[in-house]
C-alpha cells in the first residue's frame, strides 16, 4: 500500500460488540440496496426479464403466490415484511 493509500478492511474498526453487529447490519443493508439497484437498471434496459426480476427480488413463496395471482395482487411480494 502506497503512501496516503488507506485499508478499507482497517478503516473503520467498531468499538464493541453492538457496534460490531451495527456496522454489519449497515453493510449488508447497502449491499442488498446495490444489488437491488443493479436488478432496476437491468430490468430497465431489457437485459432481465420481468419474471426473473420478481424471481430475484422475491422470497420463494411470495413468487410462487405473484406468479399464480391476478394482475390485481401482482404487488405482493413488495408488500412483504422482510427483516
Amino acid at each position: 500500500m502506497g503512501p496516503g493509500e488507506v485499508d478499507a478492511d482497517t478503516a473503520i474498526l467498531p468499538a464493541d460488540v453492538l457496534s460490531k453487529q451495527a456496522l454489519e447490519g449497515q453493510a449488508e443493508d447497502l449491499a442488498l440496496e446495490d444489488t437491488l439497484y443493479s436488478l432496476d437498471k437491468a430490468l430497465q434496459n431489457n437485459s432481465l426479464t420481468p419474471e426473473l426480476y420478481i424471481k430475484q427480488v422475491c422470497p420463494p413463496p411470495l413468487f410462487i403466490s405473484f406468479m399464480s395471482s391476478s394482475p390485481a395482487k401482482s404487488s405482493a411480494c413488495m408488500t412483504s415484511d422482510r427483516v
